[in-house]
């Protein structure tokens, strides 16, 4: 009869898998890269929304040109410019709502020289701030200190 070997049964046979110390030191890896990585994601997000604010206020002003062009004068009234509403038009995506207003205020027939449209942020967009552009091609935005044509 042949020879067994015999087994220690006091040492552990090795089992597939992970330990619990291997899964909450990746645990914790991970949560650290998403800490540092997070807020340069939500700058990424927030500058990508952006642009929407931007191609909706070039837009607009280029129809307020073609509306000054034949009646000599800029209108607040959106509508007047194929809109759907007069006032607080949102854009395409909803990150803003464009205004039109006049732009020296106290100034008698001021909408006749010059218009200011405002993109003022909206919903998670708010922490950005609101972007400004007039028709004398003046350009601000709150929190940013230029326009992406730099």
């Amino acid at each position: 009869m042949p020879e067994s070997t015999p087994r220690n049964f006091l040492l552990p046979t090795p089992v597939g898998g992970f330990s619990l110390m291997e899964i909450l030191i990746t645990v914790a890896i991970v949560s650290i890269l998403a800490t540092i990585a997070m807020p340069g994601y939500i700058n990424y997000i927030e500058r990508a929304r952006r642009t929407d604010g931007y191609q909706a206020l070039t837009t607009i002003i280029q129809a307020q040109e073609r509306y000054f062009s034949n009646r000599y004068t800029y209108t607040t009234d959106l509508t007047n410019l194929g809109y759907s509403t007069a006032s607080g038009w949102l854009t395409s995506k909803q990150h803003y709502r464009i205004t039109a207003s006049n732009c020296g205020a106290g100034t008698a027939n001021a909408i006749g020289r010059c218009v200011l449209l405002t993109a003022a942020a909206q919903g998670g967009q708010v922490n950005d701030g609101d972007i400004t552009l007039n028709s004398r091609g003046q350009k601000s935005f709150a929190s940013f200190p230029y326009w992406p044509d730099r």
